[in-house]
């Protein structure tokens, strides 16, 4: 208990270490553990600016007496290190106004870019660029399965590794993408409750010590503090009226533009709806059609999916036709699913090529 308790004490005590130098100690005591299939893994160390040494490899079943015998530094930070097929990376776009909330927008997001639900994966999120012209971001994003993710971590606390990250490597001599971790807080090993408690007091006792060391100088200049924050209250009051005025004027641009741009765009929404009436066989079936900024997608049923863009892209108002998901069969009716996007060209001049 001692032993345990001198060895946390070292730890908060090395949070006064300057950042730099307390990221090298770290790294000393990082081990990845790689699962190879179901019943064996690998595991790594990376010593200080250098590429990943295998240290050894072993069955699950092994792992408990290997983490008793082998020679571990005092706390370890264990990390589930994925390798590829065991996760998923996408990069798309999105709306500027995404980054505020980034994550929970990706999880809306992840069945159209990816072949699942956020209900049915782990993900982790990465800001990449922001184009300011087009108003968009690029962020990519590195999924895995839960049941999968969730019997890795299963194996691993059973065998008594409590584990600190879940992120991902490209190739197993590659270093690994630490600014991933795809471990949710719920499976994140819990500290010990009688450091926790104890550093709760420690903390406690020192914010009272700090409290009664500034309560002087607190009470001294309460009311140079208090005209300040009357200062601070009056110039936000009118940053937030001027960030209403120009909202105003900015629906105000955007209503004067409304009609000169309905004016402008080309061919009407009718004129496209009949083109695709006309175009679409009659044993096709549409269960979702989707307009925004000149692009339309559209989802549905039919016989033969892969015949649907050349049709399309015989008509004069549409081009860059193509399906933006793989066709699939629908079991309940037999034909093939698919989801086609196309541009609507502006200033087209209507033929009668049927």
């Amino acid at each position: 208990m001692l032993k345990r308790f001198w060895n946390w004490w070292l730890q908060q005590l090395s949070l006064l270490i300057p950042e730099r130098l307390r990221r090298l100690l770290i790294q000393k005591n990082r081990f990845f553990i790689t699962f190879q299939n179901e019943d064996t893994i690998t595991i790594r160390h990376q010593p200080v600016d250098q590429q990943l040494i295998d240290i050894a490899t072993i069955s699950v079943r092994e792992l408990r007496l290997w983490l008793d015998e082998a020679n571990i530094p005092d706390n370890p930070i264990f990390i589930l290190l994925l390798s590829p097929g065991q996760y998923l990376r996408r990069r798309f776009t999105l709306p500027s106004a995404a980054q505020e909330n980034l994550k929970q927008v990706v999880g809306f997001e992840l069945d159209r870019h990816t072949p699942f639900a956020a209900g049915q994966v782990y993900f982790a999120v990465r800001f990449l660029d922001s184009f300011a012209k087009k108003k968009q971001i690029l962020v990519e994003v590195v999924l895995t399965p839960k049941n999968l993710l969730d019997t890795y971590v299963s194996t691993l606390q059973q065998a008594g590794i409590p584990l600190h990250q879940v992120t991902v490597t490209d190739s197993p001599g590659l270093s690994p993408e630490m600014e991933y971790d795809l471990l949710p807080p719920e499976l994140k090993s819990r500290p010990n409750r009688w450091y926790k408690a104890l550093n709760i007091g420690l903390a406690g006792l020192l914010l009272i010590l700090l409290t009664l060391a500034f309560a002087l100088p607190v009470v001294r200049y309460n009311q140079t503090i208090q005209a300040l924050e009357d200062e601070a209250n009056q110039a936000r009051k009118a940053a937030l009226r001027a960030n209403k005025i120009k909202q105003a004027l900015q629906q105000l641009r955007r209503q004067a533009r409304f009609v000169l741009d309905k004016k402008k765009a080309a061919p009407p929404m009718i004129i496209v709806l009949e083109e695709l009436s006309q175009r679409l066989p009659s044993d096709t079936w549409l269960t979702g059609f989707q307009y925004r900024d000149g692009k339309v997608n559209i989802d549905g049923k039919s016989p033969a999916a892969s015949k649907l863009v050349e049709l399309l892209e015989k008509s004069p108002y549409l081009k860059n036709v193509h399906f933006v998901s793989p066709i699939t069969q629908d079991r309940s009716s037999g034909l093939e699913r698919f989801r086609i996007s196309m541009e609507i060209v502006h200033d087209a001049k209507p033929t009668h090529d049927s």
